[in-house]
């Protein structure tokens, strides 16, 4: 095997195999060398840390990883990639791979790692990077920063601001636990296939004293949901609309006069929190 996942040897590989890139895993392969140890730089990986790594492919950046890490925990998905990565790999002590669904592994509690201060570095899939994204930053495990290759449409939902157009749930979740930096663009020719548009390579870091509660984020997903399907609305009548009777004293009792005449895109990621949380409730409480 060689020592470098050039696209030369990728496709030579993929050949002898008979793979090819699955689309619905959303399967680009890092192929600029430059890059991928780039991102291990800018992760500033240390001899103390424990790294998740997901989608592992064929183990290009997984090796370069398990350089620098006390402990990589990789998942691979693909049971092909995974063979691949695992004979890859063979003579490296400090891995454990997975050929399993991280999400599933992270949201049913197969997956525990008793380590503080947990770093994840990944390529996310377009198909399941909000899924994945979820799991992880509303997990028990103390992961403490993300770095993320995700296409660029994807940073712009997670760093928009109030009342642009991309302002989503996304937004609020990731802006609410999250500090967001992005570090570079990343053009389409360093993957294998290209994608159709270029991607970003971030970083989140967990914040000390995020807006919410990690355990309730899941509570108020369909809330917030239900309420940007609505973004043009004002408070109140998405509010009249979910719960027919409902007061509009009772709305500004338990919400506020202010934020029940603002429109869903308009308001500040704590004041959705604050009706999704209310929707939440009382749907919860009402029979």
């Amino acid at each position: 095997m060689a020592s470098k996942w050039t696209l030369t040897v990728l496709r030579q590989v993929f050949s002898d195999t008979g793979i090819r890139p699955k689309k619905s895993l959303g399967q680009n392969f890092l192929i600029d060398y430059n890059l991928l140890r780039f991102i291990v730089a800018k992760a500033g990986i240390l001899p103390t840390d424990t790294v998740i790594e997901i989608g592992a492919g064929v183990g290009s950046l997984t090796v370069l990883l398990t350089e620098r890490a006390r402990k990589v925990y990789a998942f691979e998905i693909d049971k092909n990639l995974y063979n691949i990565c695992k004979n890859y790999l063979r003579e490296t002590s400090n891995i454990q791979l997975y050929n399993e669904d991280v999400i599933r592994a992270i949201n049913e509690g197969g997956f525990v790692v008793n380590t503080p201060n947990i770093k994840v570095v990944a390529n996310l899939p377009y198909s399941k990077y909000f899924e994945i994204l979820l799991s992880l930053l509303t997990s028990r495990l103390s992961i403490r920063e993300l770095y993320l290759l995700v296409q660029f449409d994807v940073y712009k939902k997670m760093s928009a601001t109030v009342g642009s157009k991309e302002y989503s749930p996304l937004s609020i979740i990731v802006q609410s636990l999250c500090d967001i930096r992005l570090i570079r663009k990343v053009p389409r020719d360093v993957f294998y296939p290209r994608p159709k548009i270029i991607s970003a390579f971030v970083a989140l870091k967990l914040l000390d004293k995020p807006l919410i509660d990690r355990d309730k984020i899941k509570v108020i997903l369909s809330p917030m949901r239900t309420l940007f399907s609505e973004r043009k609305k004002t408070i109140v009548n998405v509010l009249k609309k979910l719960f027919k009777g409902g007061s509009l004293d009772r709305f500004s009792h338990c919400i506020g006069g202010d934020i029940l005449q603002k429109r869903v895109q308009v308001l500040e990621p704590q004041d959705v929190i604050r009706v999704a949380s209310f929707i939440a409730t009382v749907k919860h409480i009402s029979p």
